[in-house]
């Protein structure tokens, strides 16, 4: 095998400071130094050998957050806290990977749908309850902030889907107005063209008006000059019957 290659193997359990831990066992966490202690789930214990051969043993753990913990948000409707010292949320997307050795020790985490008489354990230390889910990283924005236990969905009946589906509604986003399409530029150049075809037409209509109007004057000095060339024919007629002799008497 290669030099760089880590081999990991799950184990069902991990011992910490002569304390055995198990899968699926709650516990507490000091993610580092000088934090408040975290409550946790250990879903899967890794072993890995790393490159310099050494072993580690590392804790994919599902985190249960506090009320205090919670990342705000202006568009959805956080449930009514019970107890802000016990009730937690188990937070329902991806494990997180903690180092072994930020172990503190075990705890009791009850969920409501499990154990209804919940709140008669809550006397006794380290103990916790859940009635939510809560995941806030969904892609889909219209995933709901809180589930039941499982992932069900809130009934729709209850407070908190009543007061969701308001926010929802306050929130849509409206569609803008459509605005009405600017006229389009071949309008104007019909405009031109139509001006320029009506400029270019006007010399010819002026053309043929004056040929049309000049018709009747070629016409009139035609007859003119008809009458004119009889009234020499018959004045030429007359000079030349006065010239002729006249016969003796």
């Amino acid at each position: 095998r290669g030099s760089g290659r880590r081999r990991m193997s799950a184990l069902n359990f991990v011992e910490v400071d002569g304390q055995r831990y198990s899968v699926y066992e709650c516990v507490l966490l000091r993610p580092w130094p000088k934090a408040e202690p975290w409550v946790a789930r250990i879903d899967e214990i890794l072993s890995r050998i790393s490159n310099n051969n050494r072993v580690q043993t590392w804790l994919g753990v599902r985190w249960f957050y506090k009320r205090e913990d919670l990342l705000p948000s202006a568009a959805h409707v956080f449930p009514e806290c019970e107890d802000p010292e016990r009730e937690v949320y188990m937070f329902s997307g991806r494990l997180d990977e903690v180092p072994a050795d930020k172990l503190l020790g075990a705890c009791r985490v009850l969920c409501s749908a499990d154990v209804p008489n919940y709140r008669s354990f809550l006397c006794e230390p380290n103990t916790y309850f859940y009635r939510y889910e809560y995941n806030p990283y969904h892609r889909d924005k219209n995933k709901p902030l809180f589930t039941l236990p499982g992932g069900q969905p809130i009934p729709a009946s209850s407070p908190l889907a009543a007061e969701s589906a308001l926010i929802a509604l306050s929130t849509a986003t409206v569609p803008a107005p459509v605005a009405a399409p600017a006229p389009a530029p071949v309008a104007a150049t019909d405009k031109r063209t139509r001006a320029k075809a009506c400029t270019d037409r006007a010399p010819q209509e002026e053309k043929c008006q004056s040929s049309r109007s000049a018709e009747p004057t070629t016409r009139n000095g035609a007859a003119a000059l008809a009458r004119l060339a009889g009234a020499a024919a018959a004045v030429s007629q007359l000079h030349a019957t006065e010239a002729a002799p006249r016969p003796t008497p």
